[in-house]
């Protein structure tokens, strides 16, 4: 069985999953980094997205190890 990560995708950037599914995997590679999975879903730099990576706040840098659980949502606001 290969590698995987596994991707959930909430609110605004339910949009860019696949197959209309925002549950689902993508295969890891050695040296993946969270960016790779943005640039995979083809989510705009510019797009304003918060990244958790096994439930911990994230960079675009962030190394991914296989079967990390990786969660993309907007920005909360409020008061």
């Amino acid at each position: 069985m290969p590698d995987i990560v596994f991707i959930k995708l909430f609110s605004t950037l339910k949009r860019f999953a696949r197959g209309g599914k925002t549950q689902f995997t993508l295969d890891w590679h050695p040296g993946m980094q969270a960016r790779d999975i943005l640039d995979t879903l083809k989510i705009p730099g510019t797009t304003e997205r918060v990244i958790l990576v096994n439930g911990r706040y994230s960079e675009p840098e962030k190394q991914i190890a296989a079967n990390d659980t990786i969660v993309l949502f907007p920005p909360m606001t409020g008061g």
